[in-house]
């Protein structure tokens, strides 16, 4: 357990120096912090879960997909994981909760800096503001998985996802 109290203390240290407001759970080595997201999101729900050789970093959509819709929500999640390079998209076939989840591992502590731990922090944030309105979209039914793919591949925004060459 000590290596993942050091772990915690390395990313609320990060926090406090960028003055972000957080809850804590030190028992746990747990901290939750709201972000606010590009795009019709608007904010997500951040858990960063410190164990003692790597660090989980989940970024909660801030609703649930209806269970009618999960199967679609599923296969856009699934087009956008193709091929992505760091972390990937979950769904919760059970309440369908919809998150982004990135997990470093933190064996070689002296590798840890406030550049990597920025990255760890702020990918799954762009994640979800990238993909975020085609999930709103296939969620209430507004396009397909595949439309809403394509139109979230079709930006730039240069934040680790991927492009499908379809041609």
């Amino acid at each position: 357990m000590a290596a993942a109290n050091e772990i915690y203390g390395w990313y609320k240290d990060f926090f406090d120096r960028n003055e972000l407001n957080y809850d804590e759970d030190a028992e746990s080595n747990n901290i939750k912090i709201v972000m606010p997201l590009d795009g019709k999101l608007q904010k997500t729900n951040m858990m960063v879960r410190c164990l003692d050789s790597f660090v989980s970093v989940k970024a909660y959509a801030p609703l649930n997909a209806d269970e009618g819709v999960r199967h679609n929500v599923a296969e856009y999640l699934a087009r956008a994981n193709y091929g992505m390079a760091f972390g990937n998209f979950e769904l919760d076939v059970r309440d369908g909760e919809v998150s982004f989840k990135l997990t470093l591992d933190c064996e070689d502590r002296s590798s840890l800096s406030d550049d990597l731990i920025g990255k760890t922090f702020v990918l799954p944030q762009n994640m979800l503001e990238k993909y975020g309105d085609g999930l709103l979209a296939v969620m209430f039914g507004m396009k397909s998985p595949e439309e809403a793919i394509d139109e979230a591949e079709d930006e730039s925004c240069g934040c680790g996802g991927h492009d499908h060459d379809d041609d």
